[in-house]
């Protein structure tokens, strides 16, 4: 269970308040969509019209992107299932959301100890891994928080990288909790991912698990890939049960070396649609 953890005056706090977690067309917990930029940075050849820069990335939100979206352990979405997802509601920083940068599944007070272990430089290194933050709550898939590669050097202590998103209510069940994603060639080359997986929380308590991407199933699962080697992803849930957090937790040699950015999460899903996929 995570409890509220507060840093000592000297350490670094953990969680970053970020503001909001609703469309712009009602609370999150209710029905309904909207809120989203309609420009989603990708022209009509499916290529970003950006720069590449965390705000002018670019993420198609046409139901042309794979991954994996379950609805009670049935994937929903993919090569194999002839559906894909649009977004229509998405986390938004205008109604008092934190994200949190926590560690091997760890949040709140149960974190603390694993930080005392770790020197300051690497706490810093933890706790910055995730830049713009609150580019990742703004209902426009052109933008992205990017994680970066701060936290170099810190595999063996560390397992598992976690962004938690949590949310000001809860969201009820039927609703969607899927962040997407982007990775650049760079990370997938050096087969450097070994998982990216999401978790449900309600009152700080796993509520869901099992939505799990990694490199080797890339080509396998319906992903879009720009022509410049780019990966996008969907991951998540149509939720069976009430949550108010979700946790997207990056797990592998990423935390080895240092490459910049390398994985992009462009919105916390919390509504949208299956549609038939796009002819690929």
């Amino acid at each position: 269970m995570t409890i509220a953890w507060k840093a000592p005056a000297a350490a670094v706090f953990c969680t970053f308040a970020l503001l909001g977690c609703q469309a712009n067309s009602g609370p999150v917990g209710g029905g309904g969509g909207g809120g989203l930029d309609p420009d989603t940075g990708i022209d009509a050849d499916g290529n970003p019209t950006g720069d590449g820069s965390n705000t002018d990335t670019g993420f198609p939100n046409d139901g042309s992107v794979g991954g994996s979206i379950l609805d009670e352990g049935v994937e929903l979405i993919g090569a194999d299932t002839g559906q894909g997802f649009i977004c229509t509601q998405a986390a938004s920083a205008d109604a008092g959301a934190e994200i949190e940068v926590a560690a091997n599944g760890l949040v709140g007070s149960v974190l603390g100890p694993l930080l005392d272990l770790l020197s300051a430089d690497s706490v810093n290194a933890l706790l910055n891994s995730v830049r713009d933050r609150n580019l990742a709550l703004d209902q426009d898939f052109k933008t992205a928080a990017a994680v970066t590669q701060t936290a170099a050097g810190l595999l063996g202590q560390l397992n598992s990288l976690d962004i938690v998103v949590n949310l000001p209510q809860t969201v009820g069940s039927g609703r969607y909790a899927v962040f997407a994603l982007s990775f650049p060639p760079s990370l997938l080359d050096l087969g450097l991912l070994s998982s990216v997986s999401v978790t449900t929380l309600l009152n700080d308590a796993e509520v869901e698990t099992g939505a799990t991407v990694d490199a080797t199933g890339l080509s396998l699962l319906g992903f879009s890939t720009d022509q410049l080697g780019s990966v996008y992803a969907l991951v998540g849930y149509k939720a069976s049960e009430p949550f108010d957090a979700a946790r997207l937790s990056i797990s592998s040699d990423f935390l080895s070396v240092d490459l910049g950015e390398n994985l992009f999460i462009h919105e916390l899903c919390t509504g949208g649609r299956l549609v038939d996929a796009p002819a690929s």
